[in-house]
């Protein structure tokens, strides 16, 4: 399974897989998909590929954050040097003053605006430079003092930093709690979201513990 796994050949061969039978769903994905992020346990190791900027983070025995995946954002210079040569743009969203995240748009300016620069599925996207190759890393469960592992959409770290995150979810850590973990989180990514309005993107997190020996 390992060999299998840190061949990043057979990963981008599961991602383009993935990609392919979204293509053959009853459902429209032109302007839909989804970002992912996956971590394996295989003894003393942690093989985490991701796809967009659902992030994976884990929380050593100071409670401290290390983020362990990357987020894949449009506007970082080889993400954007990508979309530039397949016809696309790299922009915020005109009128809002300059604020907001980078998305991807078409020559035209006005499809598909994803706040990623890899998914699955969103295959207008596709067409000017979004991609579902994912990125790999690698690490030792007890070299790296791995207490606990959290998997989270970007609803989660759109306005909380990493930092922020192993905070809340200490207290829960300590008592072996990952639900509690879980649902502390998701209740305060839903407070920054909703306190200005009622605008909130999606929020899923996954708690998961380890035993450090």
């Amino acid at each position: 399974c390992y060999e299998h796994l840190s061949n990043l050949y057979f990963i981008r061969q599961a991602c383009a897989s993935a990609d392919e039978k979204l293509k053959r769903q009853k459902f429209d994905t032109r302007l839909s998909g989804s970002t992912g992020v996956i971590i394996v346990h295989i003894e003393d190791k942690i093989i985490c590929f991701n796809v967009g900027d659902s992030r994976a983070i884990y929380i050593n025995d100071s409670y401290e954050a290390v983020q362990i995946s990357k987020d894949h954002k449009p506007n970082l210079p080889e993400e954007k040097k990508r979309i530039q040569n397949m016809g696309g743009r790299v922009d915020r969203i005109e009128n809002f003053a300059n604020i907001g995240p980078f998305r991807v748009w078409n020559a035209n300016g006005d499809v598909p605006g994803l706040a990623m620069s890899r998914s699955f599925g969103d295959f207008i996207g596709k067409s000017v430079g979004v991609i579902n190759e994912p990125d790999y890393f690698e690490l030792k469960i007890v070299e790296n003092k791995v207490r606990c592992v959290i998997l989270a959409s970007d609803g989660l770290f759109e306005f909380i930093s990493n930092e922020t995150v192993a905070e809340i979810a200490a207290p829960f850590i300590k008592k072996n709690d990952c639900a509690g973990a879980a649902r502390r989180l998701v209740d305060e990514a839903y407070r920054t979201w909703t306190k200005d309005g009622v605008i909130c993107d999606d929020i899923t997190v996954i708690v998961i513990l380890f035993k450090v020996d």
